[in-house]
């Protein structure tokens, strides 16, 4: 059964709403000035309505007409009445005035009684010929006012008449037309419009607005739209525990939304999926870790990363896949065996200090090149591993040392080794940090190796305060310092942090990892395809290992362009500024 049409059609409603039909008065001027004045106060209150309330102007709509009967814009303001007698049930009224408009010497107004034309099919439950009258009109009506109200019927003729594929691109206008106050409104129509969908149709729409942000060319409409199609699929694959939807969504990126609280969830239904390249042995394998909600967000971030790298466009080699398993921080290196009896080129993992240090070992005596996300002291670094990421101490170090050139000497550390992150509060509503200890005790920084959720928790308690410590941020968590204000630095390295053009969120630290890591293996990739290949698999990981060791690309988290010949990528800290 079709939904009448003003249940999704009611567009925006503004202060005026609040009360009935006003009397109105016009300025004793000329009467084309008055005219003028009369019609711009109808126009304004036509389209801030809400629909159902539209018929409500019918008196100032009939007073118009009567007094300026052969202005210019009576053809605008019997569209208008039109559509009141259209909401009225008054069809035959309606139908009337639209052929008058149609026969109008102005185009413009042709084209709206098009629009007026549209939406009395519907009211009449006629949704395909509804939106088969409205095609004509893309790009052709000049009004914004016409345009928006244009806009939400084709979406809603193309909903009604279950044209799926041209309702996301409706909607993409829809937005496009809307105007930044009435915005609020708009994306809550585009989310309920979004649910309405059908998995096939987002994703669909999602893999344009993925090849179109890989040029760079998403507008902030278009960005908003993708982030919200790919929040619903990754909720119904979910939901309905579908593994190959997820499976679908990791392959292709950018399945995994960031800050998205379901990304270990599509994580793990992934892992149960299977995959044909793994089958092939031509996948990179991530032991992706479970049991640690650090763990599993930098899981979650680092597979984002390495996914898009994977399936990155490169002239002349299709997309690696990546193929996912589970571990927790004291498995992995059985989920690494795994991963490497199925035939994987390559295998990444290491997302905590205790992860990173079991598969070193593992790597040993292993027989596929590991990429280690997290460094630590206790690494044993052989021929087969290579590490992405830079240890708690350098980090550290890089940051007391521009405390003590700033002459800051009474600091405290939150994350790693200091205040816990997570730590739980005393008593409800209290804070999680002992901000008002380190206020009394005239504490002037905070140096804070967590992620972004800690960064602005922490922000949120000291701000309520008063207090104004400089906050210093690693690398995790980094992504936010645009947020601090002066009271706040970070470490950077390379690119890192930054916003390329159609991201609609920052990659933290950990999914700059993995897509340095993707980028690495897909270079060494196609350098050895040219050459032969040995049929033993202890010396097809040594011929891997040796070209990743040499390979060159450009990389996100470093200057350098690759690990240069060693087994750790040179890093040089930096002390970033908050603008």
């Amino acid at each position: 059964m079709i939904r009448p049409a003003w249940v999704l059609l009611g567009l925006f409603c503004v202060g005026s709403c609040a009360g009935g039909e006003s009397l109105e008065t016009y300025p004793s001027l000329s009467e084309t000035r008055g005219a003028q004045a009369a019609f711009r106060s109808i126009q304004r209150r036509f389209f801030d309505e809400d629909e159902p309330r539209r018929p409500l102007l019918r008196p100032s709509l009939e007073r118009f007409l009567d007094r300026y009967p052969s202005d210019p814009r009576a053809g605008s303001v019997r569209i208008l009445l039109a559509w009141v007698f259209i909401l009225e049930g008054k069809q035959a009224e309606a139908e009337r005035l639209i052929s008058f408009a149609r026969a109008s010497a102005a185009p413009s107004d042709r084209d709206f009684a098009q629009v007026a034309a549209a939406r009395l099919l519907l009211a009449r439950q006629a949704p395909e010929a509804a939106f088969a009258k409205l095609e004509p009109l893309i790009g052709k009506l000049v009004d914004a006012d016409e345009r928006l109200l244009y806009s939400e019927l084709r979406l809603q003729a193309a909903l009604a008449s279950r044209r799926f594929a041209e309702a996301l691109s409706a909607l993409s206008s829809y937005l496009a037309a809307t105007p930044a106050d009435l915005g609020d409104r708009a994306r809550a129509r585009a989310e309920s419009a979004v649910k309405s969908l059908p998995n096939a149709d987002l994703e669909s729409s999602l893999n344009d607005l993925d090849a179109k942000a890989r040029l760079g060319a998403l507008a902030p409409p278009e960005v908003w739209l993708r982030r919200v199609v790919r929040e619903r699929l990754i909720r119904r694959a979910v939901d309905d525990k579908d593994e190959k939807l997820a499976r679908r969504l990791l392959d292709s990126h950018p399945g995994l939304a960031r800050r998205n609280d379901l990304s270990s969830e599509l994580l793990k239904l992934a892992a149960s999926a299977s995959s044909s390249a793994q089958g092939e042995g031509n996948f990179i394998g991530l032991a992706l870790e479970t049991g640690d909600p650090d763990a599993e967000r930098r899981s979650a971030s680092v597979a984002r990363g390495l996914s898009e790298a994977l399936s990155a466009s490169q002239p002349g080699r299709a997309s690696m896949t990546l193929v996912v398993k589970v571990a927790d921080a004291h498995g992995v290196g059985a989920t690494l065996s795994e991963l490497a009896s199925a035939g994987a080129l390559a295998l990444v993992t290491g997302v905590t200090d205790t992860s990173a240090e079991q598969a070193a070992t593992w790597a040993v005596s292993g027989s596929a090149p590991v990429l280690l996300v997290r460094d630590t002291p206790e690494l044993v670094v052989s021929d087969l591993s290579f590490v992405l990421g830079t240890s708690d101490i350098d980090q550290l170090d890089a940051i007391h040392k521009e405390l003590t050139r700033r002459g800051l000497s009474k600091w405290a550390r939150v994350g790693s080794g200091g205040a816990e992150c997570r730590a739980t509060p005393e008593r409800a509503g209290a804070g999680r940090f002992p901000a008002k200890n380190w206020q009394a005790n005239g504490v002037e920084a905070l140096t804070i190796l967590g992620p972004r959720s800690c960064v602005m928790e922490l922000l949120s308690e000291v701000r309520t305060l008063r207090y104004t410590p400089l906050l210093a941020l690693g690398l995790e968590g980094a992504e936010v310092l645009h947020t601090l204000g002066k009271r706040g630095i970070a470490l950077g390295a390379g690119n890192f942090p930054s916003l390329k053009p159609g991201v609609d969120a920052a990659p933290d630290f950990y999914e700059a990892l993995g897509h340095d890591a993707g980028v690495l293996l897909r270079a060494a990739w196609a350098k050895l395809g040219s050459s032969p290949r040995p049929t033993d698999a202890a010396a097809r990981a040594a011929q891997l290992a040796q070209t990743l060791a040499q390979v060159s690309a450009r990389l996100e988290t470093t200057d350098t362009s690759g690990f240069g010949g060693k087994r750790r990528l040179g890093r040089r800290l930096s002390v970033r500024q908050a603008p």
